[in-house]
């Protein structure tokens, strides 16, 4: 497998010039502190001369050999804590540099190879890069010699960093039964005493198992069938995610089901005959065929309940039933629509409750109304028989917006259909149950007048105690009113001494 390469990045140190040198004659040591004359053999705490072998706490000298803590020499070998050079092989924390030959555990270029292959592949997200000198981070399960392979690469390079066309298998494991060519064949063998490398979830390593995922079924020596004892229809159809009827034993794909050929259940999604062959998998009575019975469709008339009906429907040919999808009468399909139905097809169909209809809707659940220019709060489209009507009661004076808003307006001259029980109709008024309040033609505070906490803490889902007023709303049946109360159900208490936590 192959993927683009970018130019590999070199990194290149550069000395600086200009820098002054321990060993100029006009250094800034002053042999002070007790200790002698640097250029004779002392530092500053009476050390070893850092030119001739000590730095400044009497460690080796940092140019030739160690840094300030007596490690070894940042530019030669090592970074200021010990660890490698991060050109040379480290880095300040002890891990490697992956372009130089650092390694991740504190390893140096003179112990861990170089990472081979373009710098952009490592450790970036972009798959496991094997055979690059080193395991790339995005490797589980990688390896890193030229030319290796593991469970885990993805993408396989070889001594010079160009990539190998596939990537060779990983080593075979001693517990492999199975003849050695059959590893990294290509295929998912079974029953081989280890798992196949090449095999997804699902196989089996116990000789003579059996998994609809195996390619090949070992048993010892012996190539077997990849199917249980038994099973008469193809090994593609095992356990193949759709219920397989009348192949000898059950299909671990099915619910219910059955086994014998030329059987019919609801649970089959295919039925087979002997030989295999695929057969019908409709009941005997079922008349509408096989296309229907198979279209997760409710068909009614069918002589039988089509599976794909969840009650309500009918089996005589021609009738009719809310919950049915097609409606058959023996030789042909027909509308589903009751003929007392006067609002048309679209109108069925369109899953809205429609009212003034003539017959019920089945987009209606309840409450719904049948006479032509009816009102109902549960009627999402209204029909007076020669139109389409708003569903606005002619009493209801906050116009269509508001009703049509998916909030509980109260004070509107009539009950708002998104209100539940507990709202309220006069102008002016309020109630726990309303979200809008109008008073004619202005929209007005919800809160209840004896309400002294924030607004916003009305309706807010968490029950205040100690408001004035009940906050009913969020409290429900508990939680108190009188300032500096606490109750059963209060998250919040206010008043007196209470500043908001309860008691």
């Amino acid at each position: 497998m192959f993927k683009s390469v970018s130019p590999c990045v070199a990194v290149v140190l550069v000395a600086v010039a200009g820098c002054g040198s321990p060993t100029d004659e006009g250094g800034r040591y002053s042999g002070s502190g007790g200790g002698g004359d640097p250029a004779a053999g002392g530092d500053h705490n009476g050390s070893a001369d850092p030119v001739s072998g000590s730095d400044h706490n009497g460690g080796a000298d940092p140019v030739s050999g160690s840094d300030h803590n007596g490690g070894a020499d940042p530019v030669s070998e090592s970074d200021h804590n010990g660890a490698g050079d991060p050109v040379a092989g480290g880095d300040h924390d002890g891990a490697g540099d992956p372009a130089a030959g650092g390694d991740n555990d504190g390893g140096d270029a003179a112990s861990n190879p170089v990472w081979r292959c373009s710098a952009s592949y490592y450790g970036t997200d972009d798959g496991c890069d094997c055979g690059c000198g080193r395991i790339d981070p995005d490797c589980t399960d990688g390896c890193a010699a030229a030319g290796c392979g593991a469970a885990g690469c993805q993408y396989c390079y070889d001594a010079n960093g160009a990539a190998i066309a596939s990537c060779p298998p990983p080593p075979r494991p001693s517990g492999w039964t199975c003849g050695s060519g059959l590893w990294g064949d290509g295929a998912c063998d079974c029953g081989c005493g280890v798992e196949d490398y090449e095999c997804y979830l699902g196989s089996c390593t116990t000789p003579g198992c059996v998994s609809n995922v195996c390619d090949v079924c070992h048993d010892g020596p012996s190539v077997i069938a990849c199917t249980p004892g038994g099973w008469l229809c193809s090994q593609a159809e095992f356990q193949d995610f759709s219920c397989d009827c009348g192949c000898g034993i059950v299909d671990p794909s099915c619910i219910g089901g059955c086994t014998t050929p030329g059987c019919r259940d609801d649970g089959c999604d295919l039925c087979h005959t002997t030989g295999g062959a695929i057969a019908v998998c409709a009941p005997v009575a079922y008349t509408c065929g096989e296309d229907a019975w198979q279209d997760y469709s409710c068909d009614c008339g069918c002589g039988v309940d089509d599976k794909g009906c969840y009650g309500g429907s009918c089996t005589t040919p021609g009738c009719l039933a809310s919950s049915c999808d097609v409606c058959h009468d023996g030789a042909s399909t027909n509308s589903c629509v009751p003929p007392a139905y006067t609002c048309g097809q679209a109108a069925w169909d369109d899953y809205y409750c429609d009212c003034g209809c003539g017959a019920a809707d089945r987009g209606c659940a309840t409450g719904g109304c049948t006479t032509p220019g009816c009102l109902a709060n549960v009627c999402d489209v209204c029909h007076d028989g020669a139109s389409t009507n708003s569903c606005m009661p002619a009493t209801y004076t906050c116009g269509q917006a508001a009703w049509d808003d998916y909030y509980c307006d109260c004070g509107c001259g009539a009950v708002d259909h998104e209100c539940l029980a507990g709202s309220c109709t006069t102008p002016g008024c309020v109630s726990d149950a309303c979200e809008i309040c109008h008073d004619g033609a202005n929209t007005i505070s919800c809160l209840p007048a004896a309400w002294s906490c924030p607004e916003s803490y009305w309706v807010d889902l968490t029950c205040d105690c100690g408001c004035g007023a009940p906050d009913a709303y969020d409290c429900g049946t508990g939680g108190c009113a009188t300032p500096g109360c606490t109750a059963t159900g209060c998250n919040f208490c206010w008043g007196g001494a209470n500043t908001g936590g309860c008691p």
